[in-house]
């Protein structure tokens, strides 16, 4: 038996020999045996494992070893450091292990992400996760490791790991997490016919698919917001498509209440066939003028779907148009607004960009004339119900930014190219909008000005502009 001079000179060596990567997932490895503050010092870990966790598995510090750098696919340092081979601690393990089984499952299912999905995943969990946790992620188990400390994934939960992956379209990973939960596959001692092989030094690297981050479900119940600092929504595969035949497709009505990207939006939509109406400078109460007199309009009757796209000093949750005073309109209320008789059935398409500006406390208690505006607004979203067939794109940046000459917004240019070039290509809109929020995200990598953008539907249908 080894004592613990031999055990210190083997972590130690061993420990020479791990490169950042093998460290997280040994550190993860190890997270479900000892408490937070021992794992942070990975030679103590070990030396913690060897000496307890090992004993009170009937082993010898070096066969916990052995485990944990077998899992890490480390099998030259098996040979250097431990004196052993892959398929000698294969025979070990068949006779019982120490690493929980779901721990390996998860380091197994990391290995087979890379970096777009990696990407993606960041995306869709933005609002889960703190940015700062979210900016320090280097891989899947990152996330993990923080989704578990807020209770959100366990190894009796991998709801959110499996929505997540179906909306990067990993339906791979999903079956593998399916047959694990069911007891098919333990991640951990390894039979024959479960053996996956693997390549060695250097780390595996999964090739990314074309479109990694693509869009899919979330139950109009439960929204999985998609700020682009890092997000997503998910949607149920839509098994039939939207009726887009009429002449013109759609109307479209465009709300510039400061001055730039309006008429780019006009010329956009009016390339994907939609008729377009394009205010500028309105205030408050002329929006909702706007926005009451279109939702009763009949020509809506006609025509297949409806977009409607502001630009607009807010919040997250609301519009100023020029005003500056008082709470604003409530962008559920625009949405709710168009639940009328003449779009049942129709996609009903709500893209917004605000510039966000911070009103005082007292503002909010103004005249009467914003008071009977806001009561207004919130029982329309009282006793009108939750529509079906909408889609909504919120994002919001800094006013500040508004100040520079020549200002264009990120978001809405990406838009107006994923959108021209997804409809020759007969893209579904979901898929789309994602590749907006992946360019969004590679500007909020490079640039001081981030913006967020949240996401959201309820689509039946596939939808192609």
């Amino acid at each position: 038996m080894m004592d613990d001079y031999g055990l210190s000179l083997t972590v130690n060596r061993l420990a020479d020999c791990l490169d950042k990567k093998d460290v997280r997932m040994m550190t993860y490895l190890c997270s479900g045996l000892l408490t937070q503050g021992c794992v942070e010092d990975l030679r103590g870990a070990l030396m913690s494992l060897g000496q307890n966790a090992g004993a009170s598995h009937g082993r010898e510090a070096p066969q916990v070893l052995m485990e944990l750098v077998y899992h890490l696919k480390r099998f030259d340092i098996l040979k250097k450091v431990l004196g052993t081979s892959k398929q000698e601690v294969e025979q070990m393990l068949r006779h019982g292990c120490v690493l929980s089984d779901y721990r390996v499952f998860i380091v197994d299912l990391s290995e087979d992400l890379g970096k777009e999905d990696l990407r993606s995943l960041i995306f869709l969990l933005h609002d889960r996760l703190p940015h700062g946790k979210l900016d320090e992620a280097t891989s899947f188990l990152d996330l993990v490791a923080e989704l578990e400390k807020l209770d959100e994934v366990s190894g009796e939960n991998l709801d959110l790991v499996v929505q997540c992956f179906r909306s990067i379209q990993r339906q791979d990973l999903v079956k593998r997490i399916q047959k694990f939960q069911s007891g098919g596959s333990p991640g951990n001692c390894p039979e024959p016919h479960s053996l996956r092989p693997r390549t060695l030094r250097p780390p595996c690297t999964c090739a990314s698919r074309p479109v990694a981050c693509t869009s899919q479900l979330v139950p109009a119940s439960r929204e999985l917001k998609m700020a682009v600092s890092e997000t997503g929504a998910l949607h149920h595969q839509a098994s039939e498509a939207y009726c887009m035949e009429t002449i013109p497709c759609g109307v479209c009505v465009i709300i510039d209440s400061v001055g730039c990207d309006g008429e780019m939006l006009k010329q956009t939509f009016e390339a994907l066939g939609f008729k377009v109406i394009l205010h500028s400078w309105l205030g408050q109460d002329e929006i909702c003028s706007v926005l009451r007199e279109t939702a009763r309009s009949q020509e809506l009757q006609a025509i297949s779907a409806f977009s409607c796209c502001i630009l607009s000093r807010g919040s997250e949750t609301h519009v100023h148009g020029t005003d500056s005073q008082g709470p604003g309109l409530q962008l559920e209320f625009v949405k709710q607004l168009f639940a009328c008789q003449q779009l049942v059935g129709k996609p009903k398409l709500f893209f917004t960009q605000i510039y966000n500006v911070r009103l005082e406390d007292e503002q909010y208690e103004t005249d009467g004339q914003w008071q009977r505006s806001r009561e207004l607004q919130e029982d329309a979203v009282m006793t009108i119900p939750a529509a079906a067939d909408v889609l909504w794109s919120v994002c919001s940046m800094d006013s500040r930014v508004l100040e520079r000459s020549g200002h264009q917004s990120v978001y809405l240019r990406a838009l107006r190219s994923a959108l021209l070039k997804s409809r020759p290509r007969r893209i579904h809109l979901l898929d789309t909008l994602t590749e907006v929020n992946r360019v969004v995200y590679d500007h909020n990598r490079t640039s001081p000005d981030r913006c967020f953008v949240n996401f959201g539907h309820t689509l039946r249908k596939t939808l192609y502009l």
